[in-house]
């Protein structure tokens, strides 16, 4: 055997990438795994989706560029135990501590209430929490859908009054309820794992002959894109060692 793609689910695939390390047979996991530790100790087994923590170091990288904006750090972690939080917050300090003293860093955090405990005065919270003398990044640190879209729309309310950047996880572009006009008018920045370059001439003849098989076309987060660059990245590659 010289290559395995999967299994699904997170305790088989510990069992198999176990299995397949004494041997030194390549394990590959085609779905998004709730984080990076099953890679540990294991340089036979690859990740081919980004988990949460690749999502948050990408966005405390682009977040540490607007070094001198105002920061609201959004989430719903109002018990104070959620460890991803804890983890987004503490990179996104990091990466700023390169550019500024950490004294000089305007951050502020806003634990998410809905608008049916608040009621009016949801927004109030969030409106005193910007700034009208500086430009202001917003952050999005949760990957419930009810409550990125309550904080989105009350942001656009306000993105009339103040300047706003807002970042977010991927999450963000699988919510359908969501306003697309909302996010283009705030230019939402969103990390995501996934861009099909359609100039490309492979890539056009793989949706032809998807086409002229199935009579669609494949969707972006289709396993028929990720099947096909599993299968010609890594035979690609066994071909070059052979």
């Amino acid at each position: 055997m010289d290559l395995i793609i999967g299994p699904v689910y997170s305790h088989n695939l510990s069992a198999v990438a176990s299995y397949a390390r004494d041997l030194a047979i390549p394990v590959v996991s085609p779905v998004t795994l709730m984080n990076n530790s099953a890679l540990s100790d294991n340089p036979t087994l690859f990740m081919t989706n980004s988990s949460l923590e690749i999502a948050q170091k990408a966005l405390a990288k682009k977040i540490s560029e607007y070094y001198d904006h105002n920061f609201v750090f959004i989430h719903s972690d109002t018990a104070g135990i959620d460890e991803d939080v804890k983890r987004f917050k503490n990179m996104i300090f990091a990466e700023l501590s390169f550019k500024l003293p950490y004294e000089e860093i305007k951050f502020k955090e806003l634990p998410f209430y809905s608008r049916s405990m608040f009621d009016n005065d949801s927004i109030n919270r969030l409106s005193h929490a910007l700034s009208g003398q500086s430009k202001n990044v917003i952050i999005i640190a949760s990957e419930d859908p009810p409550m990125i879209s309550e904080t989105i729309s009350e942001i656009h309310g306000l993105s009339r009054k103040f300047d706003i950047k807002v970042f977010g996880y991927p999450v963000i572009r699988d919510i359908d309820n969501l306003s697309q006009k909302e996010l283009f008018d705030m230019d939402i920045m969103v990390y995501y794992p996934y861009w099909i370059d359609y100039s490309k001439e492979d890539v056009k003849q793989f949706n032809s002959d998807f086409r002229q098989k199935f009579l669609t076309e494949p969707l972006e987060k289709s396993y028929a894109w990720q099947g096909y660059d599993i299968t010609y990245f890594f035979l690609s590659g066994m071909a070059i060692t052979w």
